[in-house]
């Protein structure tokens, strides 16, 4: 045997004994982490509250009558019993905190915990089912596939809904900072801002969650020890204050192009969540004018809005979802049952003025056809 060979023999048996060492360490730390996580038992949550309970129960019963161990000076006595009711006020608030809320999407979510006035157009909790289209949008946004979800909607057609929704199932099960941008300040302060203090009182965590007294400003509200905060389109300084997990753009139609020579709101606003892994920026917004063509798709035979030509489009929004996946809100038929891309030009006639019922209210009808088309379990 040459010494060459005998001189690979020996390296290569060397490599295959550092490769033997390694990974037998790679063995022996698998092991060891095995057997950690089998060391840390686990609980489940409503044992670990029922301890929590227990304890709080404790600190009542040998507290009740510390005042009276104390001092026999009554005045004194109020003073340290207003002390310990605090402090019993806080283990309940840590208490609710910790519990967490039973997962489901914000429609669901917005069904069990949003109440609207009486003074509200439909008074009562809130019902999902009027406005069937924003159903899969929110799902969509809470799932965190997309990055970016933009929403093309007519004027009044519940947009703002949407984002409560949206932003109130997230600080009530994942919390996290939330960013909502208006197109201007008084819009921001004197329509949304009290749209979103009715939010936090109606739903009962939230409310028990929410930062009172000097913590909370008309923009910026602490929910959960996170912040919900409220800027406008034309302060470049709010919209580049706090990162965000979730961002929601409202009326992106009406802001400016620039803001004070820094970019445009939406490249400003999604920086926020660079942070995050799953980050999501919702824009939403009425669209402005624009020659848009229509195009039936050959296997469903559904009629959907063309491709057009950014020229010949005003509208920003209308551009953004262009470059998207173009998802359109299909409507099955209450008698045939086929889905149909909704449309003025399927409004008119005497055909259709007999699927509602005559001198109904509006609200009523909207009732009958979700009833018919079962629109909140068939949704396309």
């Amino acid at each position: 045997m040459s010494c060459k060979a005998i001189s690979a023999f020996a390296n290569d048996s060397d490599r295959r004994a550092q490769k033997s060492a390694a990974d037998s360490r790679v063995r022996d730390a698998r092991a060891r982490e095995i057997e950690v996580r089998n060391a840390v038992r686990l609980i489940e949550i409503d044992e670990a509250m029922a301890i929590i309970e227990e304890m709080i129960g404790l600190f009542r019963a040998e507290t009740a009558g510390l005042p009276a161990r104390v001092t026999r000076d009554l005045q004194f006595r109020k003073t340290i019993e207003i002390a310990v009711n605090d402090l019993l006020a806080l283990w309940q608030k840590l208490a609710l905190l910790a519990r967490p809320s039973r997962p489901a999407p914000p429609d669901l979510w917005a069904a069990e915990n949003r109440i609207y006035p009486q003074t509200a157009a439909v008074p009562g909790p809130r019902d999902p089912t009027l406005t069937p289209y924003v159903v899969e949008p929110e799902r969509m946004i809470a799932s965190g596939k997309y990055r970016r979800a933009v929403l093309v909607f007519g004027a009044q057609t519940g947009k703002s809904e949407l984002m409560l929704d949206c932003a109130g199932q997230r600080l009530d099960q994942r919390s996290g900072p939330i960013l909502y941008v208006g197109p201007n300040k008084q819009f921001l302060t004197e329509h949304f801002e009290p749209r979103v203090l009715a939010l936090l009182d109606q739903s009962p965590t939230l409310t028990a969650k929410l930062a009172r007294g000097k913590r909370m400003t008309k923009t910026r509200k602490m929910v959960g020890g996170v912040p919900f905060r409220l800027a406008h389109s034309g302060s470049s300084t709010a919209l580049k204050s706090d990162p965000a997990v979730l961002a929601l753009i409202d009326e992106y139609d009406e802001m400016v192009t620039n803001v004070n020579q820094q970019g445009g709101p939406l490249g400003l606003v999604e920086r926020r969540g660079d942070t995050y892994a799953d980050f999501v920026c919702v824009v939403t917004s009425t669209p402005k004018r624009g020659q848009v063509a229509t195009v039936e798709d050959q296997k469903s035979k559904l009629v959907f809005w063309d491709v057009a030509m950014s020229e010949d489009i005003e509208s920003p929004i209308w551009q953004l979802w262009q470059q998207g996946t173009r998802h359109h809100w299909c409507w099955p038929c209450p008698h045939c049952g086929e889905y149909f891309v909704p449309r003025f030009s399927l409004c008119a006639g005497r055909r259709m003025r007999r699927r509602w019922r005559r001198r109904a209210r509006p609200i009523s009808n909207a009732r009958i056809a979700a009833a018919r088309s079962r629109i909140g379990t068939r949704p396309k």
